[in-house]
């Protein structure tokens, strides 16, 4: 008769020790899977749980944990609120940071050793050869990537190495906002940390305008020629360069042949579809949400300065006074619009750089405005230089040559005129807010 363990009931004394050899194994192996189970949720983990900065109440500033290239990987974000700052006016749909406007889009800061970016194209006829975005990518305020966008879903490779030091990514759209809106829907990083939205150190203005704010054809080297986004370039403008210069940041409201009350014309009919009113509260153009284009919301924070140069192509049409008178009207009721949105904020009207036939308009319209608006008085001054002997480019647009005048005519009454006989450079508002307390006086 065969002898049991008391341990092991059925289980034979001889068969025991073979039993207790068998369970070890399985032990054994239960242990180095769950080690194996740890380390890959460990490596695989929710960035923001595992790298994500400290952000408690007790954190204080944000502290990045250290980099070390052990803990580097390939790491996907959105282009979203806890990501990435918009630049301007920007819309989030579809997974993605949507832009139009010249000069607006995106600024994050990061660690890591290469970047991408998955860029998106929207708009009927956007991919046409004429009328492809153009954006650029800056890091550290350096120009690495300006590029023309040539399909609906491309993939950006942004020459990047921030391994010890933290790096700003900037991407703007150069081209304007009538012929594409374009998207940032992933953002890809080798590194070790998530990316984060920069703080708005920077006052910002907003640059109303028409085909000279967009830059239409500053990098066209004729007078003659094809009209293409190609040579659109928002950082060639007197726009961009006097927020440059200013120690601002800049975006344009712009659209080639707008006007106040009428944009260009040939006929001499007027042209009441392409007047800058009716687009200025619009978030973007050519993006359709829920059937419509989205609205720009116009909360804060608002621009800390805007700048209006219309009436370039007003002149097409306002060829007698009665055309002058509507012309005014029109002016008036555009500051009315601006100053609506934007309760507060300065407002300094400008003309010239082209033609500056509306000028003397211009000035009427804001007088007449400054008897009854709100807030502070709207300015106005004239970009008055010859631009004949620096050359014009396209359909007898300025010349990068040009807005670096234009900008310089522009930064002077802003700042060098404003803040006379002050050693530091005051804020770039409360110089101007001091000028209209001057000019009231007079």
């Amino acid at each position: 008769m065969k002898g049991y363990s008391a341990d092991a009931p059925g289980v034979s004394a001889a068969e025991e020790p073979f039993m207790r050899f068998r369970w070890k194994p399985l032990v054994l192996s239960l242990a180095v899977l769950a080690i194996l189970v740890g380390v890959i949720f460990f490596a695989n983990g929710s960035v923001q749980q595992v790298f994500a900065p400290l952000r408690g109440k007790d954190a204080g500033e944000d502290v990045r944990m250290p980099v070390t290239y052990d803990s580097m990987r390939l790491l996907e974000f959105k282009a979203d609120a806890d990501h990435v700052r918009p630049i301007g006016r920007t819309y989030n749909a579809r997974g993605a940071c949507w832009f139009s406007f010249s000069g607006c889009g995106v600024e994050f800061r990061c660690n890591g050793t290469s970047l991408s970016l998955t860029m998106l194209v929207e708009n009927g006829d956007a991919l046409e050869e004429q009328h492809k975005p153009r954006i650029a990518v800056f890091v550290n305020d350096e120009m690495v990537v300006d590029t023309v966008l040539e399909d609906v879903r491309q993939t950006i490779a942004v020459p990047f190495y921030a391994f010890e030091k933290e790096a700003v990514v900037r991407v703007i759209k150069l081209s304007e906002s009538m012929y594409s809106c374009v998207g940032i829907s992933d953002i890809r990083l080798y590194g070790s940390m998530d990316i984060l939205p920069t703080e708005r150190t920077k006052q910002v203005i907003e640059f109303i305008g028409d085909s000279i704010t967009a830059g239409f054809g500053v990098d066209h080297e004729k007078r003659k020629g094809e009209f293409s986004t190609r040579t659109e370039n928002y950082c060639k403008t007197y726009a961009y360069l006097a927020a440059e210069a200013l120690g601002a940041e800049g975006y344009g409201i712009a659209y080639s042949g707008f006007g106040v009350v009428s944009g260009w014309t040939s006929t001499g009919k007027i042209n009441d579809v392409n007047v800058l009113a009716k687009q200025y509260t619009k978030a973007l153009d050519g993006l359709l949400v829920g059937g419509a284009t989205p609205q720009w919301y116009f909360e804060a924070p608002l621009p800390d300065l805007i700048v209006i140069n219309l009436g370039t192509n007003d002149h097409t049409y306002c060829t007698t006074k009665a055309r002058c008178k509507e012309f005014e009207k029109a002016y008036k009721e555009l500051l009315e619009l601006v100053r609506r949105k934007n309760p507060g904020v300065p407002i300094v009207c400008i003309l010239g750089d082209m033609n500056d036939t509306m000028y003397p308009h211009i000035e009427k319209a804001v007088k007449a405005f400054n008897k009854k608006g709100d807030g502070p008085k709207v300015l106005c001054t004239p970009i008055n230089f010859n631009m004949a002997k620096l050359g014009v480019v396209l359909h007898g647009h300025p010349t990068a040559q040009s807005n670096e005048h234009a900008a310089k005519e522009l930064t002077d009454y802003l700042w060098d005129k404003i803040t006379d006989k002050i050693n530091t450079k005051e804020d770039l508002v409360n110089a101007i807010r001091t000028l209209i307390s001057q000019q009231e006086k007079t």
